[in-house]
């Protein structure tokens, strides 16, 4: 529970004085639920060192990454889709959507979809300019594996009793602990009804950013010297430029077209500038 009325439903008030007269500012109950997610990645690589000559050696080699975006055995998960009409609210975009099998769900398990093209080549070479001396260089796109935080972050609307109470006004307390917890906002389970969170909080994960997998652009560059006394000395250049540092594509980032718009984008909605 969070007693802070003031920062929640903006009917003032101080804090502790939330806190004695039993008035929470969020509510929450969710009952247990037996869960078997399942979450793979799999790579294979091929890779082959050529001598060209006494000085040069050139390494290359191929690699392919798939990270498996992962499920729950019975389909216990859903997400808020934007695209789904809302039968509760006029038909406005915006409603739960059910992974499973059945009337009613996705027909699938699987919370994301497959990348298959996460080829990553490489390419290096080492070349003896004299006894003492020799130049590095390599070349590579790496993919990353997946990261568990898809899997804790999975939403379990209508397979899971929980909730929280729905306010009765803005300026009035959201809710009294003196209270019985409603029990309707939690419902029975299984509810696939896509109107279930109409009225409450709803998350959802991006199907094509579970388990996108983030990409580096590595190169380097190194130049090599034996010393005397059998000191080795090095300089050496090295750039990775990342894409995708995490295998969850960001809903609320500002698309780039839009970064040009500057101040503008502070403007209420309904504004006519």
């Amino acid at each position: 529970m969070n007693y802070a009325t003031s920062q929640t439903n903006n009917t003032g008030g101080n804090d502790w004085a939330d806190f004695y007269l039993g008035l929470p500012g969020i509510a929450y109950i969710a009952a247990p639920t037996n869960l078997g997610f399942r979450e793979a990645y799999f790579a294979t690589y091929f890779q082959d060192d050529w001598r060209v000559s006494r000085k040069l050696t050139i390494n290359a080699g191929l690699r392919w990454d798939l990270n498996m975006p992962y499920s729950e055995v019975h389909g216990q998960i859903a997400r808020f889709d934007a695209n789904t009409p809302n039968p509760g609210a006029g038909g406005l975009l915006g409603a739960i959507v059910f992974y499973g099998h059945g009337p009613g769900t996705l027909n699938t398990n699987q919370a994301g979809e497959y990348h298959f093209l996460t080829f990553g080549p490489r390419l290096g070479f080492a070349y003896n300019l004299d006894s003492k001396t020799v130049i590095r260089a390599f070349a590579g796109i790496l993919y990353a594996g997946t990261q568990n935080n898809d899997v804790t972050n999975s939403s379990r609307y209508g397979f899971q009793a929980a909730g929280e109470p729905v306010p009765t006004g803005r300026f009035v307390p959201y809710y009294s602990w003196d209270d019985p917890f409603p029990q309707n906002v939690l419902g029975a389970t299984p509810n696939l009804n896509s109107t279930l969170q109409n009225g409450q909080g709803a998350e959802t994960q991006q199907p094509n950013g579970v388990a996108y997998p983030p990409r580096s652009q590595m190169m380097s560059l190194s130049i090599q010297r034996e010393m005397r006394f059998g000191i080795l000395a090095e300089a050496a250049w090295l750039s990775n430029d990342m894409k995708h540092g995490t295998d969850r594509l960001q809903l609320n980032t500002l698309p780039q077209q839009y970064w040009s718009l500057g101040p503008l984008l502070d403007l209420p909605l309904n504004s006519r500038k």
